[in-house]
């Protein structure tokens, strides 16, 4: 069974099993990401205002205007404020849940070339703490 909306499995927060490997940090904070989406041109990049609901060292939930396929690949650039810096963050889309007014999504963060992981991670860890 799948979102009708992206064609993704159906899942999400409420989808039973909890597959989060870190504790969550409720935020809202505005955040810009660009998405890399296939359509039948090719790919294109394009870039997103959204809201963030959690963070976490590994990941974020976050509120779009629209859904995006689950597997959709970001770059997201995070400005928290009163944090000493911005990060730059690569991510996937693990899943995406439509609703009445936007969508929601679980972004599981990764490691990539020229990112700020390890300093997001240690910036995640300390607010936990």
């Amino acid at each position: 069974m799948s979102d009708t909306e992206t064609g993704a499995p159906l899942g999400g927060p409420d989808s039973g099993a909890e597959r989060r490997q870190h504790p969550r940090i409720a935020r809202d904070e505005v955040l810009f990401v660009q998405a890399e989406l296939r359509d039948e041109g090719g790919e294109s990049r394009t870039t997103l205002r959204c809201h963030s609901a959690d963070l976490s060292p590994g990941g974020l939930r976050l509120h779009l205007m629209d859904p995006l396929p689950v597997g959709t690949e970001l770059e997201l650039w995070i400005r928290i404020p009163g944090a000493a810096r911005n990060y730059y963050l690569a991510g996937t889309v693990r899943w995406c849940r439509a609703g009445e007014h936007d969508a929601e999504l679980g972004i599981a963060v990764h490691a990539a070339p020229a990112t700020d992981d390890a300093a997001w991670r240690e910036f995640t860890h300390g607010v936990m703490a």
